[in-house]
């Protein structure tokens, strides 16, 4: 499945329901309810849910994936090179 294909209800049961992902994202299920109702993920869950979609094995990407796959991959800071 794909983002455009996706409805926020069936993403969200099979990230495991609306109280999962609501503790995940540091919002309350009521939050989440309004997601599925106007079936739009505000952008600011957007990483956490796309994290929880490829570890339940879901193609959900969202809007500018791309980027959210390149800060995956970035090694961790490095402390910089003594002068």
């Amino acid at each position: 499945m794909t983002r455009e294909t996706i409805l926020v209800a069936d993403m969200l049961r099979q990230l495991g329901g609306p109280t999962r992902v609501a503790r995940a994202c540091g919002v309350t299920i009521s939050a989440v309810g309004s997601w599925q109702v106007r079936n739009e993920i505000p952008a600011r869950h957007w990483l956490t849910l796309w994290r929880m979609a490829r570890a339940a094995g879901l193609a959900w990407r969202p809007p500018g994936a791309e980027g959210l796959e390149l800060i995956e991959r970035a090694p961790a800071s490095q402390p910089e090179a003594a002068a």
